[in-house]
């Protein structure tokens, strides 16, 4: 029996991509890679060399894949991948880190709906808190204790509530928060 090296719905698309990398492209094998937003975007990076709507909008199906196709393939933001970046909160991070290189109201909303990326926005594209950021990270004990750590660099008295869910956390928190008091 031969090990299959795709998944069963993924063997079309990536055989389409295989013969676009010895063949060169063609509406063809473009078309089936199209069935995958996965090879769509390696289709449009590696055999297109260029964005084209096709691609784009087969990749745009997965946000994680449309956050590849703005970073590898167009290269700058285009509505079609943010759109599909903002359908979770992994993919608005990545989206306002990696492409826009800048804060947006739309990307930080979305960032919020969870904790650990609420930490991760301030940390990485606000650089700074937030109330919105800070209001999501504190809903759970490690992102509370992170947020305060390296985004705030300050004990807050809400963080503190929230970090003794955890009592790990809470031990940590509280000898980070002496230390700082101690220096201040």
């Amino acid at each position: 029996m031969t090990k299959l090296l795709y998944r069963e719905e993924e063997s079309i698309p990536a055989e389409a991509y295989e013969q676009g990398l010895v063949e060169g492209p063609s509406d063809k094998t473009r078309f089936l890679a199209c069935r995958s937003p996965r090879w769509a975007a390696f289709y449009a990076k590696v055999v297109d060399r260029q964005p084209r709507k096709d691609t784009r909008t087969a990749a745009c199906q997965d946000p994680m894949w449309a956050l590849f196709y703005a970073e590898k393939v167009d290269k700058v933001s285009h509505p079609e991948t943010l759109k599909s970046a903002l359908q979770s909160p992994r993919g608005a991070v990545g989206y306002a880190y990696l492409i826009e290189r800048c804060p947006r109201v739309e990307t930080r909303e979305k960032a919020c709906e969870d904790s650990s990326m609420a930490y991760s926005y301030a940390l990485l594209v606000d650089k700074a808190p937030k109330p919105e950021t800070q209001k999501a990270a504190l809903k759970e004990p490690e992102f509370a204790y992170r947020y305060c750590r390296y985004v705030v660099k300050l004990p807050l008295r809400e963080a503190w509530k929230e970090v003794q869910r955890n009592k790990t956390i809470a031990e940590k928190y509280k000898k980070w928060s002496q230390r700082v008091s101690a220096k201040t």
